[in-house]
């Protein structure tokens, strides 16, 4: 059986991207969530400067991406803006693995996320419990989700 080669993830914090990085990025973010979904929301909210951005390329463009921020409690990093543009080949799922690697490595205790009620299920099989009643977010049902336990390990 042949596997497919995962992408290359790239891990920077803001003042490193390039400007060509944080064009694509924003990019993405805009093609995924405000054309695809047709979400309203300032996206440029400034956690980003505060972040951990994860994100595959191909020619240039951003596959997937995900940022990683301090959450208010201590030992909490919250995920955000998490996406993929090619839904159902793994990029995601390699990428949020990536993430929690790198959470666990930083001494993180716990991750939280606001999910899309439909890809609560993809969240599921990476680890993560809803947890609470869902939400309107940017005019989309969520539902907080937490890694499993609560605890990296």
């Amino acid at each position: 059986m042949q596997t497919k080669e995962q992408p290359t993830v790239f891990i920077k914090h803001f003042a490193e991207l390039t400007p060509s990085e944080v064009y694509e990025i924003l990019k993405a973010r805009c093609d995924v969530f405000l054309c695809g979904q047709r979400i309203c929301y300032l996206d440029e909210d400034n956690i980003d400067y505060q972040s951990t951005h994860f994100f595959t390329m191909r020619n240039g463009e951003v596959l997937s991406y995900a940022r990683l921020y301090a959450d208010d409690a201590p030992g909490v990093l919250r995920i955000g803006r998490m996406l993929s543009r090619e839904e159902g080949k793994g990029n995601g799922r390699y990428l949020l693995r990536q993430v929690i690697e790198y959470a666990r490595e930083t001494g993180a205790v716990q991750l939280r996320l606001h999910a899309q009620m439909p890809v609560v299920g993809f969240y599921e099989k990476c680890g993560f419990v809803t947890e609470g009643e869902p939400f309107i977010e940017a005019g989309i049902e969520h539902i907080e989700m937490v890694n499993k336990d609560g605890l990296l390990e």
